[in-house]
Formats: C-alpha cells, structure tokens, sequence
C-alpha cells in the first residue's frame, strides 16, 4: 500500500460514517423541534390616553357644555364637524339655581348617537359614535365594536343599541389610500366629572391679646365664607388604529392630544362661564 492510498483511508471512513444511515433511527417523538418566533409590534393595541383639569365652576354647568357634542367642532382641536343624530328619551334633572341657590327639576333629552369627522394633516376619518350619558357625571362615546363600560341601570333612558363591528357611516380618506376603509378598530372617549367643594382651612390660632400699633390686625376667618364651587373633570381616551403605520404616526403627538382636548374644554368653559 502505497502512502497516497495510506492518507486517504481516514477520509473515506469518515465520509463512510456521515453517508451511511445509523441504526436504529430516533423516533420522531425524540427529534428537536424549532419554532419561528416574532418581535411584537410595538405600534399595535390599544393606546389610552388621560388628563383632567380642576375648574372652579359647578359640575351641572360644566356637564351641560360636555354634553353639547354638537358644539365640539366649534372648540376641539382636530374636530372638522360633530353632528347629533339621535336623541334619548327625557329623563329629569334637578339643577341648582346660582342666584338663590334653590334647586330647579327639569326634563332633558341627552345626545344618544353622533357623527363627527376627525381631520390630521392628509387622514380624514367620519364615524358614528354611541353616546351614554349619566346626567351630571359621565358622558361617554364608543365606535366599532368597542362597548360601553357604564352600569345598564345608569343609563336605562337611553335606547339599547348593539355594537356594529363595520359601521355603515364609518369611512376614511387620506392620500394614498382609497374611501371605505376603518381607520380604527377601536375608539372610547369618556369625559367624568367629581363635584367637590373647597373651603379654605381655618386660620392658626393667636392669642387673645389685642394688637400692637406695629401687628396688624387678624384677618377674617375664611371658614366663615361658604364653600366655593370646584369640579375634578377628566378625560380619558382609548383608540387603536387598523394600520400599524398610523399608530406609528400617532406616537409623536399622541401624548399631548389628551391635554390639548381638555386645555380646549377649559377655554371654552371660560368664555361661556365668566
């Protein structure tokens, strides 16, 4: 045996081992399983949104403005038009008259159903919303197939109505992309109120000494004065867009969209309440 055949020997006996079969053969049971995995997309899922301002009015007065839907295109920024479409049943009311302070009962109808149109740089969205109204509380709006998170037996003087997962109303433009699509798959706005009236805290004690010429006299006490009239509102957003691109989108200025809505409340409240 030459020395050429003498070096090749180890390399055919190696290739011999990987080309022949190995007996027995593993069950099936036995051989590792692989499982392709992917990265969440962070743009997907329902984003929510907060922000609440404490305003020095009464909560009946700020609830009538909240309440005003059809008024929100005037004041809100985004809101290219808002339109009440259906109206509840009456359902009195009782209101405090600010003048002597008597309370007043009324009957009033609440906006039931609404259609607003949202614009933001090239996106247009209209969509019909379902509006649940807890007079002097909650006003709260949902689309799509989103539900309403209200008590049933709060809100038995509106009709019942079943969530539309496509919404005949519900349409999108934006360039690029043609009419009839859902821009969000999820939408809840809901706007609450907490009453809670201030009165400042009493004045530490002093001695019952009168006054020198050079101290000044004590102050009236203020908890003599009545209460002064305070109101906790809050808003809270819940959307989620079909497209993860436009979630994308809306990272940049979701944050502050929460804060300029109820900003654009407390404007308004202050031009119709001063």
């Amino acid at each position: 045996m030459n020395n050429g055949t003498r070096l090749l020997r180890p390399l055919l006996q190696q290739r011999s081992l990987l080309t022949r079969p190995q007996w027995p053969l593993p069950k099936p049971s036995t051989l590792p399983s692989y499982r392709r995995t992917f990265i969440e997309n962070p743009f997907q899922g329902i984003q929510i949104l907060t922000a609440s301002r404490t305003l020095p009015y009464q909560h009946d007065l700020l609830y009538t403005i909240i309440a005003d839907i059809g008024q929100y295109s005037t004041f809100l920024p985004y809101c290219l038009s808002s339109t009440v479409t259906k109206w509840s049943k009456l359902t009195p009311v009782s209101s405090k008259n600010t003048k002597d302070n008597s309370s007043e009962q009324k009957e009033v109808q609440w906006p039931e159903e609404a259609t607003l149109t949202i614009g933001w740089q090239n996106v247009r969205e209209s969509f019909t919303s379902r509006v649940y109204c807890i007079p002097g509380r909650v006003v709260e709006a949902v689309s799509g197939d989103t539900l309403t998170t209200l008590p049933e037996e709060a809100i038995q003087h509106h009709s019942p109505r079943t969530p539309d997962p496509q919404p005949d109303s519900s349409s999108s433009t934006s360039s690029g992309s043609e009419s009839g699509n859902n821009l969000l798959t999820h939408l809840r706005t809901r706007w609450t109120l907490r009453p809670y009236p201030y009165k400042p805290p009493p004045l530490p004690s002093m001695s019952s000494s009168a006054p020198s010429p050079k101290q000044p006299a004590r102050p009236e006490d203020p908890t003599t004065h009545p209460a002064r009239e305070q109101t906790e509102v809050s808003l809270h957003l819940e959307y989620a867009f079909a497209n993860p691109v436009y979630s994308g989108l809306s990272k940049a200025v979701a944050p502050r969209v929460a804060e300029m809505m109820v900003g654009a409340f407390e404007e308004r409240v202050k031009g119709m309440l001063r």
